[in-house]
């Protein structure tokens, strides 16, 4: 019966962070709902894709010179990042960003903004916006992949997936009915998410606690306004506060660490 809980609830887990395919051994294995352990395993999935990423820019570093290393880990990262939610997170950062840039206000207007993925961006101007973002994303991690810093990939995972269910915890604009049902409190993310940050602080401890500090504002902010202005949270909302996460972690890796 053990097995099965937790069989269900890595299933539910995978479908709710990945637009992935259920993997067949989870499939085959899966006898009804997730479990109490949804919520956890979810941020222990974003662990292990970045224990995966950090592994790969290991060894392409063996296989190719350190710019090709680079090139090679940035690509398979940006790939992973990108496509685990079909690119909906960037997609809705992208409708914020004008928004932002004319000091528009934002949050009164998220949750009726339609839902977009980069693969439909049409406009010239988000075209561009769409360029850039993923110009930042894809040249922070050819740096962090030269200077061979490919465990702050497991940090950015982590913590971005932990901001996610902390967030999916709360009750649904359309529904009293979170994304994810809380077996734990809310702050046992942070906790599952904090964890494995340590052992990269162990070579980076400032960009470390300065990460940490970034994800518990951002999502502390976005809990509370998300809340009192909007009523509660969309899917869509939960993913453009992750693609914000891993904006500004990928951006604090660069600014801490080499």
């Amino acid at each position: 019966m053990r097995n099965f809980v937790f069989s269900d609830s890595l299933a539910a887990a995978w479908e709710l962070m990945f637009d992935w395919k259920l993997p067949g051994f989870l499939a085959s294995r899966r006898q009804g709902p997730g479990g109490d352990l949804t919520m956890l395993l979810a941020v222990l999935l974003g662990t292990a894709g970045g224990v995966l990423l950090a592994f790969i820019g290991a060894a392409c570093r063996l296989i190719f010179a350190p710019l090709g290393a680079a090139l090679v880990f940035a690509v398979i990262a940006l790939i992973f990042l990108e496509t685990k939610d079909s690119g909906r997170g960037s997609g809705m950062l992208l409708r914020v960003m004008p928004l932002i840039i004319r000091r528009q206000p934002v949050l009164p207007v998220l949750p009726y903004l339609e839902p977009v993925t980069l693969r439909e961006i049409g406009d010239g101007e988000r075209c561009w916006s769409a360029a850039a973002l993923l110009i930042v994303k894809l040249g922070s991690l050819i740096y962090l992949g030269y200077i061979g810093a490919w465990g702050w990939i497991v940090a950015v995972c982590s913590l971005a997936f932990a901001v996610q269910i902390y967030l999916a915890t709360l009750p649904g604009m359309n529904t009293s009915e979170p994304l994810v049902r809380p077996a734990f409190p809310p702050e046992a993310t942070w906790i599952v998410g904090i964890f494995p940050v340590l052992f990269v602080a162990v070579h980076y401890l400032q960009a470390a606690l300065l990460a940490i500090a970034v994800a518990g504002v951002l999502a502390v902010l976005a809990r509370r306004n998300f809340v009192q202005v909007c009523g509660g949270v969309t899917g869509e909302m939960v993913s453009l506060t992750g693609s914000m996460a891993e904006v500004l972690l990928l951006l604090s890796g660069i600014l801490m660490i080499g």
